[in-house]
């Protein structure tokens, strides 16, 4: 069996001794959808929960995020019934940690044998957990998120039970599929003299694809099963769509308690601040109960700035050193071995964020430089990225054919072009806005390909990426993780 079907089935395996539970669980809080974005999306995000939010839909995703964020949303789900959620979610290079808080303040009437109404009983419930996710592939990560919950009723508290919550998720060009098992913990009891009642286990699996050549169209399916009753299981289906970088419009459908509910929302991201609003329509068995769900979230600025290093030797480089090519490769992997290794594998953790490739643009691969490998092999890793980016049909990339025809009408030998000035040359007689110029370097038995994105109008570097390759055989794979990091930040 495959590594990525194993981790996939894994939560599944956890959640089948939990099937043979009967009785009507409590702690309903808990499968109170949480995020703007997923309620406007019918609750649709199990598989692309790459957000404050991973922590409760699927502590995977949560390995997926490039910033540091902070979210907090509220909704009020009657007059007297309000949830609250905060997250954090803190990304390192192949791994992400932090933490989520959900509470529920309600108040219910009370009323004696002969009809007065008494002092309305306050229901007081809480989960706190912290969360840790990790990228086992650039296309295979799991989360885990522990912690307890408790709940008060009416001046009654229960014990504060343990919550485990496992997901998996797979993520590989357009498609991603999930599995995640929330509420798996110890039963609560209100009291020394009440029986101990189970929290609400569930299972969350869903799918999406992004269509469009940009991939600014998501659809998205899921569904959320509650084995202890069907009443409170669900499914959703939603969309997304990136109207600008600014701006997002979300619609879905959600089918709770055998109730079909309509999903509408938008999110607003400008620089580190975002706001998402969603708003539910109640059928109309449930008249008076759409709900309004704002939340607010806050990205912080990476510190790790690798690419921004190599972009001033581009721009402050003599024109007396143009004819010294050879001196003066753009990429070196002997040299920059320390630095590539501290490039971030995953797009969790990688530091391009500040100069994303413009979207339609003309670009061209010219031939890699060799670094103790044959030149033959580099040509033919160079002939690989360039497929791969075809393939991705977000780019007008030049063939290979129709490159040497130009360069042999202009008498220009691009063997051996790896300088910035040579690169610039090269792309002002190919007619693009963008040259992507990389090196294959064997170091013992590990093969490394780095690859940058030169803008041939400035000469600077727009963004770089680095994968190794275990065996020559991996090389065509690691040139198709390079493409998808390009598409990714498109």
């Amino acid at each position: 069996m495959k590594t990525s079907k194993l981790f996939l089935i894994l939560p599944l395996l956890l959640a089948f001794p939990f099937k043979a539970g009967a009785d009507l669980p409590t702690a309903q809080f808990l499968l109170q959808g949480q995020g703007p974005r997923a309620e406007a999306m019918g609750e649709a995000v199990v598989s692309n929960s790459s957000d404050y939010t991973a922590w409760y839909w699927n502590p995977a995703g949560a390995a997926f995020v490039r910033n540091p964020q902070l979210g907090f949303n509220s909704e009020n789900i009657t007059q007297n019934d309000q949830t609250s959620y905060l997250s954090f979610i803190y990304p390192l290079k192949r791994c992400s940690f932090g933490a989520q808080a959900l509470s529920e303040n309600a108040s219910v009437a009370a009323y004696d044998n002969a009809g007065q109404q008494l002092p309305a009983i306050n229901n007081q419930n809480m989960l706190a957990s912290i969360g840790f996710a990790y990228a086992i592939r650039d296309w295979l990560s799991v989360g885990l998120g522990v912690g307890q919950v408790s709940m008060s009723l009416g001046g009654y508290n229960t014990n504060a039970a343990l919550n485990v919550n496992i997901g998996a998720l797979y993520k590989k060009y357009r498609f991603s599929a999930a599995v995640d098992v929330a509420n798996i913990g110890d039963n609560l009891k209100f009291g020394q003299s009440s029986e101990a009642e189970s929290q609400p286990m569930l299972v969350r699996y869903g799918v999406s694809y992004s269509f469009l050549r940009d991939k600014s169209l998501l659809c998205s399916i899921s569904a959320q099963d509650v084995p202890q009753s069907a009443a409170l299981s669900s499914y959703g289906g939603g969309v997304e769509y990136l109207l600008c970088q600014y701006l997002a419009l979300r619609g879905g459908i959600l089918n709770q308690n055998n109730y079909m509910r309509l999903c509408s929302g938008f999110g607003i991201a400008y620089k580190h601040i975002g706001i998402d609003v969603s708003y539910t329509l109640a059928p109309e068995e449930l008249q008076g109960l759409d709900t309004i769900q704002i939340g607010l979230s806050y990205k912080f600025g990476r510190l790790e700035q690798a690419v921004k290093q190599e972009a001033p030797p581009a721009e402050s480089k003599p024109a007396a050193k143009q004819e010294q090519k050879p001196k003066s490769p753009e990429i070196p992997p002997a040299e920059t071995k320390p630095e590539q290794e501290q490039m971030p594998i995953s797009p969790a953790a990688s530091p391009a964020q500040n100069n994303p490739i413009p979207k339609g643009v003309n670009l061209a691969v010219a031939e890699f430089g060799a670094r103790n490998v044959s030149a033959s092999d580099a040509l033919i890793v160079s002939d690989f990225l360039r497929t791969e980016l075809v393939n991705l049909n977000l780019y007008n990339v030049i063939e290979k054919a129709n490159m040497d025809k130009i360069l042999a009408e202009a008498s220009f030998q691009m063997s051996g072009c790896t300088t910035s000035d040579c690169v610039v040359q090269l792309g002002k007689i190919l007619n693009v806005q963008e040259m992507v110029v990389g090196s294959l370097a064997k170091l013992t038995d590990t093969y490394y390909v780095t690859v940058s994105v030169v803008d041939v109008q400035t000469g600077k570097i727009l963004v770089s990426f680095s994968q190794d390759a275990p065996a020559a055989k991996d090389l065509q794979n690691a040139c198709h993780i390079i493409a998808e990091k390009m598409a990714h930040y498109k």
